[in-house]
């Protein structure tokens, strides 16, 4: 799920740098198109400025909004955008807290019992540990992800 759309237009909340370049992406994109279609379906000049300065005007409440969740993510105020040009950068490069913070809970699962930097780190875990930890055992032959303790792949029966 896109978090970004869950209550688009506040200013609560944190969404991670995936959902940010998806918000910021939809919100370049969509208006230009309905502006671009309206002015050539509309022959009245008026209604097309009319649309055009609405869509502009949501479409900014829409990215600050947004640009204040996911410095909410990096644990800043979203006000930094606003007094910070180069907040965008940090909105785009910085990974978010994965800890709660004041701005609300983190976006990481709390069931999942390793983290991916931890998953990394251990390469070379048997059969049996990568298992336990729900990584599946790829396949030397055709590389195909296997969840089984046998030592023959489900794919392709190779034997491992």
């Amino acid at each position: 799920m896109i978090r970004a759309f869950n209550k688009p237009f506040s200013f609560e909340g944190r969404i991670g740098r995936g959902d940010f370049l998806y918000a910021f992406g939809s919100a370049i994109v969509t208006p230009i198109i309905i502006v671009v279609v309206t002015a050539n379906v509309v022959e009245d000049e008026e209604l097309t400025i009319l649309v055009s300065l609405i869509l502009a005007i949501s479409s900014l409440w829409y990215l600050l909004a947004q640009g204040a969740k996911r410095l909410h993510d990096i644990n800043l105020s979203g006000w930094v955008q606003v007094v910070y040009p180069i907040a965008f950068f940090l909105m785009i490069f910085k990974p978010g807290d994965p800890n709660d913070n004041q701005f609300g809970e983190t976006l990481i699962d709390k069931n999942e019992t390793t983290s991916r930097r931890e998953r990394r780190s251990k390469p070379n875990l048997s059969r049996a540990e990568h298992l336990k930890i729900d990584l599946p055992v790829y396949c030397p032959q055709c590389k195909s992800p296997n969840n089984t303790l046998d030592s023959i792949c489900e794919w392709c029966g190779h034997q491992f």
